[in-house]
């Protein structure tokens, strides 16, 4: 793989993580400390990846990218197939809105971690 496709999967996968954990946070900036905190690297660092600063990626860096982002899609799909579960259960119909929604989340979950499995 190139450097170049490297730095863009990083990046993509950077966004991603953003965008998943945003609400949780607040601001952009804590959402930034807190990932970085998890993979080892500062918040300057994971703003410098995402906006397009850095000229290389290291392996190490991507793989703990690729690592971060799989806990979350597992977490994810744990949750929705719970949501699932507990739909089913109360007597929802597969036709039920809240369980379409759980399901959709699921198959979101899935191929996102198909992309980057």
């Amino acid at each position: 793989m190139s450097a170049v496709a490297n730095l863009e999967d990083a990046r993509s996968i950077a966004r991603m993580l953003e965008d998943k954990r945003r609400w949780q946070f607040g601001t952009l900036e804590r959402t930034r400390a807190h990932l970085g905190a998890k993979i080892g690297i500062e918040g300057k660092t994971w703003k410098n990846l995402v906006l397009g600063r850095r000229k290389r990626v290291d392996d190490w860096l991507k793989e703990r990218l690729k690592t971060l982002l799989l806990r979350e899609l597992e977490a994810e799909m744990a949750r929705a197939s719970h949501d699932v579960q507990i739909a089913l259960q109360c007597g929802d119909s597969p036709s039920a809105q809240s369980l379409r929604e759980a399901e959709g989340y699921l198959a979101k979950a899935k191929a996102a971690l198909n992309g980057f499995g």
